[in-house]
This record gives structure tokens, C-alpha cells and sequence, in this order.
């Protein structure tokens, strides 16, 4: 079965061209939650998520719009709340994602994961804020999904737009998830990193963590590239060695697993 797609970009406002997209099932009393989880997860880590009670404009038709974006998604974040289950549309939201092979991620906020997504361990929900859930479904999803190249798209999205040193050096840190970066997006971060101040100055990035030992740029794009760098004299990055094809191909993740460990994925 096939699914009209035509304008999804209005329906997820997507913060970059081609975001991945995290479909948010929940209860409506729980719009709020899923709300404050959607603007983390765009602001923080370029991904476009849908929240239906918010998103779809009440005179258009309701289930055609659902369908459009259901068939679009690249990952189903559950908010298990005591009443999940009370709604005739969360049931058949997980089921269409199993059917399609894309995570679904549970965070148990009063329900345990259950049926196909029950023998997974879901993230636990708890007291914590939108902020600390989304960080958490950021993790995981960027973790197990097969999308690798929309996932570090958006993320040298995010980098390109830092303002501080703070999220610059916060953002350094998620470069340990990527195992790889083709040549486009190694020359897009050594781009960034020469063109945004923030970027150039923090101290992570540099390498000047802990004492001037820190994992700085230069290591990372060795590790996913196999590329040589050093920071100039003017502090810009430069190449100094290129990587072969084989030592990047070396790289590349595994092949997805159905089976994702502790995480509530399917």
C-alpha cells in the first residue's frame, strides 16, 4: 500500500530540508508533554516530529492526514500513560510502524511496553522533563536507526546554527554516535567549523578539554574518516592527509538489528 506524501513539509515542520521525522502516539490529555518533547527534539537535534492534536488543521480531513504522516515517519515515539491504551487510534498508530520496519520508542510514563513491543525495556518516563525525555528518544533513535545520513544531515544542521560556546561544546559531544561521515559531510563539518566562530572557539572541538588532552575535531575526523587534519596557527582546519575509500567503507556501522538491547525499539 502506498501513501500520499505531497506538502508533508507544512504537516512536520521540518527545521532543515531533509530531517528525520519521529511521529509522537499519544493520549490528547497529554499534549502538552508531547508538545514540549517535539520543540526539544527540533531545537536541540534537527529532528521534525508530528503531534496530532496539534498539527493537523481542524478542517482538514483528520484520518487522511494521519495515514499521510504514518506513512512518512521514520521512527513512532509511545507515551505510555496510564490511559494510552483508551484511545482507537494509539493501538493501530504502533501497528502501523511495526508493519512499516521502523523503531518504535516507548517511554513508560505509568504503562508498561506490551503485545510486539512489550519484551523491550522502555525508557523510563518518571519526573522527568519534555527536555530530559527528549534527549533521551534523541539517543536512542540516532542509535538504532538505519537513517545514518539524514541523522548526521541533521546534525551538522544544527551545528552549522550555534550561537554560544555552550552549544557548540555541547554538541561536540554527539560526535562519538557516528561511526562515519561520507566526503560531503566530512567537508560540511570542517566548512562549519571554519566559517562559525562558536564552533572554531570551543574548547572541545579544539581539543583543549581536560588540560589540552580533550578528543578534539581532529581525532574525531580521523576516526570517521581516515583523514588527517591539524588546526593551523590562524586556528582554521586543515587537511593535511585524505583517507582511501577502504578505511572509510571500514567504518560503516553494521547492518541493523531487529534486536536493540534495553531500549523499547521494534
Amino acid at each position: 500500500m502506498t501513501f500520499p506524501t505531497e506538502n508533508l513539509g507544512d504537516i512536520w515542520d521540518e527545521p532543515n530540508g531533509d530531517a528525520p521525522r519521529l511521529f509522537i502516539s499519544h493520549k490528547a490529555d497529554d499534549k502538552q508533554l508531547a508538545m514540549g518533547i517535539k520543540a526539544r527534539l527540533r531545537d536541540h537535534y534537527g529532528i521534525a516530529s508530528f503531534v496530532a492534536h496539534e498539527d493537523i488543521e481542524p478542517s482538514k480531513e483528520w484520518q487522511r492526514e494521519i495515514e499521510r504522516v504514518l506513512g512518512e515517519m521514520d521512527g513512532l515515539i509511545a507515551l505510555l500513560t496510564p490511559e494510552f491504551r483508551d484511545s482507537p487510534w494509539t493501538d493501530q498508530e504502533i501497528g502501523f510502524a511495526l508493519g512499516r520496519k521502523v523503531p518504535v520508542i516507548s517511554v513508560r510514563l505509568g504503562m508498561d511496553p506490551y503485545g510486539f513491543i512489550g519484551k523491550y525495556q522502555a525508557i523510563l518516563g518518571g519526573n522527568k522533563t519534555p527536555d530530559a525525555l527528549a534527549d533521551e528518544i534523541a539517543i536512542t533513535f540516532f542509535k538504532n536507526s538505519d537513517r545514518g545520513d539524514r541523522r548526521i544531515d541533521a546534525y551538522l544542521a544544527r551545528l552549522r546554527h550555534a550561537g554560544s560556546f555552550d552549544t557548540a561544546n555541547g554538541l561536540f559531544t554527539r560526535l562519538s554516535e557516528f561511526k562515519y561521515m561520507s566526503p560531503e559531510q566530512e567537508q560540511c563539518l570542517v566548512d562549519i567549523f571554519n566559517t562559525n566562530s562558536q564552533v572554531m572557539g570551543s574548547f572541545r572541538f579544539r581539543g583543549e578539554a581536560y588540560g589540552g588532552i580533550g578528543d578534539g575535531i581532529v581525532l574525531k575526523l580521523k576516526r570517521m574518516t581516515g583523514s588527517d587534519y591539524e588546526i593551523t596557527a590562524q586556528g582554521t582546519l586543515t587537511m593535511v592527509c585524505p583517507g582511501n575509500a577502504s578505511s572509510r567503507r571500514s567504518k560503516l556501522a553494521p547492518p541493523l538489528s531487529s534486536d536493540f538491547g534495553e531500549f523499547a525499539i521494534y
